[in-house]
C-alpha cells in the first residue's frame, strides 16, 4: 500500500485511540448500505478530556504511530486546517477504504491541496470536486463535506464511481437506515464505536489474496460484531459484542460441549494465573458441522502420521482443553514463561503414545513421569501425564510442581481472566515509545458473558498506573 494510504489508515486508528464519541447527536452520513465494517469517531469532547487533543494531528504524532520514516505531511496539515473537529469521522469500507469527515473552511482544504500537489487538476462530478491524490486514492468534497477514497487495486475509472457512489448514497438507504445492530451502536454513549459484518468482511478478504481459493466454513462465524470504547479516569473501557444466525448457533450447539471438565485444572501450580480460560469440543459432531470431505480427508491423512486413526484420537482425547498463563509478560516468547495447558483425556498414556507419534517432528525423550518433547521451531516443552489429565508446559518448575501435587489454584478462578502487562514490542511502534506504554499500563481484564440472545458480549478493562487522569492525555503525552 503506497505511503498516503498508509497514513490515512494510521490516521483513521489514531482516531479510534483519541476521539469522544456521541453519535446519536448526528446521523451518519455517506455510508452506504453494503459495507463491511464501520467506525466512528467525534472530536468534539475531545478537548474536555486532552488539553493537548490537536497533537494528534502533528507531524511528531503521526511518525510515532508508525517505524516507518514520514515522507509526506499531506494528512496533518489538511486535518489541521481544514478539519471541523466538533464534527464525526467516519471510517468504513467494502473493497475500498473510505474516510469521511467535515470540513470548517473548503478554501483552506483547496490550498493545501494545491500546494502539497502543484500539478493537481481539480475537477468537477455534479455538485461535487474531486481530484485523484496518486495511483488508488480520490479525494472528493463538497462544501462542509470531505471524504478520502483508497483502493490501491482499482483503476482512476472505478475509483471514481466507487467515490460517486458514496456522495450519492440515498438517505433511505444507508447503513444507518437499513441496520438495526449499526443504529443500535451508534445510541452508545461512547468515545469510539464500531460495526462489522463478519461474514461478507472474511469473505471479501479471502478475495484480496492473490492464485488462493479458500472457502471459509462461514456457518462457524458470527454474522455481525459491535464495539464501543470509553476513555476514563486511569482506564479504557471497551464493551464487544457478536451476534449469531441460527445456523452458526446450531453449529456451536453441536461442536460446543456446554462446560469445560474443571478436574482439567486440579493439578494447575498457579494461585491466580494472568490468563485461564479454555474450551471442550463435541468430537463427535466435527464430521457434521465441518462437511467438507475433502477437510476431513486431509486432517486423517495428517493423523495417520503418529500411526493412529481418527477412532483412536476419539477413544483417548475427551475434547476439553485449558490454558493457564501465570504472571504473562507480553513480548517475551512463551517458552521463557510460566504456562501449560491442559488437555482432558479418557485415557492419558494412549493419548500420550498418540502424541508421541509425531515423531518425524520432534525429538522425544521419555523421563521418570513424564516425556520431553523438543523441537527447532518452538524449544523444548514437558508433558505430564496425571489424573487423565496431560499438562504440557515449557517451564522445568512448573512440569517439577505438578509432578509433586503442588496445586495452588482454586477451582472458581476458571472464571477470571486477568491479563498483566510487562514489557511488550509492537511492531507498527517505535521502540522507544513501546517502552512508554508499557510503563503506563498496568493489567487488563476482561469477562466474556454467555451466550443469550444469540449473542456473546465481552467486556474489557485496560487499567492504567496512573488512577487519577484520564486515559486519553496520558496516551497522548507517551505517544506524541
Amino acid at each position: 500500500m503506497h505511503f498516503l494510504s498508509f497514513r490515512l489508515c494510521t490516521f483513521a486508528l489514531a482516531c479510534l485511540l483519541l476521539a469522544h464519541c456521541k453519535a446519536k447527536k448526528e446521523p451518519a452520513i455517506h455510508i452506504p448500505a453494503n459495507v463491511n465494517f464501520a467506525m466512528v469517531v467525534d472530536m468534539k469532547r475531545v478537548s474536555s478530556k486532552a488539553v493537548e487533543w490537536k497533537d494528534i494531528f502533528s507531524t511528531q504524532f503521526l511518525q510515532n504511530l508508525t517505524s516507518e520514516p514520514s515522507q509526506n505531511d499531506l494528512i496533518g496539515k489538511i486535518l489541521q486546517s481544514g478539519l471541523d473537529y466538533q464534527k464525526n469521522i467516519y471510517l468504513f469500507g467494502k473493497e475500498y477504504l473510505a474516510l469521511s469527515f467535515s470540513l470548517k473552511d473548503s478554501k483552506a482544504f483547496e490550498k493545501i491541496l494545491k500546494k502539497e500537489y502543484p500539478d493537481i487538476d481539480f475537477k468537477r462530478n455534479k455538485t461535487w470536486e474531486y481530484a485523484h491524490l496518486n495511483a488508488g486514492t480520490l479525494i472528493m468534497w463538497q462544501k462542509n463535506t470531505a471524504f478520502f477514497v483508497i483502493a490501491p487495486t482499482f483503476d482512476e475509472k472505478k475509483i471514481l464511481k466507487t467515490a460517486q457512489n458514496i456522495a450519492e448514497t440515498n438517505p433511505k438507504k444507508t447503513l444507518e437506515k437499513k441496520n438495526s445492530a449499526f443504529q443500535q451502536i451508534l445510541q452508545q454513549e461512547a468515545d469510539a464505536i464500531g460495526w462489522v459484518n463478519a461474514q461478507t468482511l472474511s469473505t471479501d478478504l479471502l478475495k484480496q489474496i492473490p492464485n488462493v481459493k479458500i472457502t471459509l466454513p462461514t456457518q462457524l462465524l458470527c454474522e455481525e460484531a459491535t464495539f464501543y470504547t470509553n476513555f476514563e479516569q486511569g482506564e479504557i473501557k471497551s464493551v464487544f459484542k457478536a451476534t449469531f444466525g441460527d445456523k452458526a448457533l446450531e453449529t456451536c450447539t453441536k461442536l460446543l460441549k456446554p462446560a469445560i471438565d474443571t478436574e482439567l485444572i486440579r493439578n494447575i501450580p498457579f494461585e491466580k494465573p494472568a490468563i485461564l480460560t479454555g474450551f471442550s469440543l463435541n468430537l463427535t459432531a466435527i464430521e457434521d458441522v465441518l462437511g467438507n470431505p475433502a477437510l476431513l480427508s486431509a486432517f486423517k491423512s495428517f493423523l495417520s502420521f503418529s500411526g493412529s486413526s481418527w477412532n483412536e484420537l476419539l477413544a483417548s482425547y475427551t475434547g476439553d482443553v485449558v490454558l493457564a498463563w501465570d504472571k504473562m509478560e507480553l513480548g517475551t516468547e512463551p517458552t521463557e514463561q510460566d504456562l501449560v495447558v491442559c488437555i482432558g483425556t479418557k485415557d492419558a498414556p494412549k493419548m500420550l503414545e498418540f502424541i508421541e507419534g509425531f515423531g518425524m517432528f520432534l525429538k522425544i525423550k521419555k523421563k521418570e513421569g513424564y516425556t520431553v518433547l523438543k523441537s527447532d521451531d518452538y524449544g523444548k516443552w514437558y508433558i505430564v501425564g496425571k489424573d487423565k489429565t496431560l499438562y504440557l508446559t515449557p517451564s522445568l518448575a512448573v512440569k517439577d510442581a505438578i509432578l509433586a501435587g503442588k496445586t495452588k489454584l482454586n477451582p472458581q478462578s476458571i472464571a477470571l481472566f486477568e491479563q498483566k502487562i510487562g514489557g511488550t514490542e509492537l511492531n507498527t511502534l517505535p521502540a522507544q515509545t513501546t517502552e512508554k506504554l508499557a510503563k503506563i499500563f498496568d493489567k487488563f481484564q476482561i469477562t466474556v458473558s454467555p451466550l443469550q440472545n444469540k449473542s456473546i458480549e465481552a467486556q474489557s478493562t485496560l487499567k492504567l498506573k496512573d488512577t487519577q487522569r484520564n486515559a486519553l492525555p496520558i496516551l497522548i503525552e507517551v505517544l506524541k
